[in-house]
C-alpha cells in the first residue's frame, strides 16, 4: 500500500532528536561559517540515511537524504530536520519561540503491508534550547495540523558537544519521548479490523512515554567550510509503545538509526 514515508524529521525530532535533531540535529552549526556581509547564512549537502520502515518495524531501509540549513541573522531558521522556526525569544543562554514542522506517518509495508498507512503531515508547537558551555538542554512539542495523526508530541533532550581537534567536533546525548493517547493510537494501536488483518491482537494505547533514546555524532571539517558528519543512534520502545503487537509480535522495541552527510556551509 501507498503510504507517507517515515520522515527524517519524525526520527529526528521525536525517535531521534532526532534524532539526531536533539542529540545533534544542526549538522553544521558546529561547522566553519563565514561573515560575507549577509544576514544570510547556511549549508547545502547531502548523504544517507538508514532507519526502520516505520516506528517498531525490525526491517530497516536506506535512503539518499539532501540537506540545507538556512539561518537569517538570529532570527530565523529553516531545515528538513527542525523545520521553519523563530527564535522570539533569545538571550546569551536561552532560545524559544515557534516552529512549524513535518512530522512523519506509518508506512503500510512489511510486516503492516495489509494496513493502510498511517499519513503524515504538517505540524506546530514551540522549541525552548538553554545552553550552557557544551551542554544543551532541549524541548520541543508539537500538534499536527494535516495528516492522520492526532493530539500532541513533546521531545526533551541533552546534547553534550565537544571539539576534539580544530577539525573534529563529537557529541552524545539522551533524548526521551512522550506522546498523547491520539498520537499512540496512530501509530501504535490495531483496531479489531485492523488486527484480524495483521493477524494481531487488537491494543489502544494511551498517553505516556513513547521511547528513550541514545545519539552519538563525529564531525570531521575536512577542508574550508567543507564538513562530513557521521551519527549513530539507538533507541527503546516504552510503556504502551512497546506493548503494542506491532512492536511486541510483529517488530522491535530497539530501534536502530545512522546517517551520514557531506554539507558546505556559506
Amino acid at each position: 500500500m501507498n503510504g507517507m514515508r517515515y520522515g527524517f524529521a519524525a526520527w529526528c525530532r521525536g525517535s531521534l532528536l532526532a534524532v539526531v535533531c536533539l542529540g545533534g540535529c544542526a549538522m553544521a552549526e558546529d561547522g566553519p561559517r563565514r561573515d560575507h556581509g549577509s544576514d544570510w547564512q547556511g549549508s547545502l549537502g547531502g548523504g544517507a540515511l538508514v532507519l526502520p520502515d516505520y516506528s517498531g518495524s525490525d526491517s530497516y531501509r536506506a535512503l539518499p537524504v539532501p540537506f540545507f540549513d538556512l539561518r537569517y541573522g538570529d532570527l530565523l531558521f529553516l531545515n528538513p530536520f527542525r523545520g521553519l522556526g523563530w527564535n522570539a525569544v533569545r538571550t546569551e543562554a536561552f532560545t524559544a519561540g515557534p516552529v512549524v514542522s513535518y512530522v512523519g506517518g506509518r508506512r503500510g509495508r512489511g510486516a503492516l503491508s495489509d494496513l493502510r498507512s498511517v499519513r503524515g503531515g504538517a505540524a506546530g508547537g514551540v522549541f525552548v534550547s538553554w545552553t550552557w558551555q557544551s551542554l544543551a538542554l532541549e524541548g520541543e512539542a508539537l500538534t499536527p495540523w494535516t495528516g492522520d495523526l492526532r493530539g500532541a508530541r513533546v521531545t526533551l533532550g541533552m546534547r553534550y558537544t565537544a571539539a576534539v581537534s580544530r577539525r573534529l567536533i563529537v557529541g552524545v546525548g539522551p533524548d526521551l519521548v512522550w506522546i498523547t493517547a491520539g498520537w499512540a493510537n496512530a501509530l501504535y494501536g490495531l483496531s479489531d479490523e485492523d488486527a484480524v488483518l495483521a493477524g494481531l491482537q487488537p491494543h489502544r494505547a494511551g498517553t505516556g512515554l513513547s521511547e528513550f533514546r541514545a545519539t552519538g555524532r563525529l564531525m570531521y571539517l575536512f577542508a574550508p567550510r567543507w564538513s562530513a558528519t557521521v551519527i549513530a543512534s539507538v533507541g527503546r520502545l516504552t510503556d504502551d509503545a512497546a506493548a503494542s503487537p506491532i512492536v511486541r509480535d510483529a517488530g522491535s522495541r530497539t530501534q536502530y538509526f545512522g546517517a551520514t552527510a557531506v554539507a558546505y556551509s556559506f
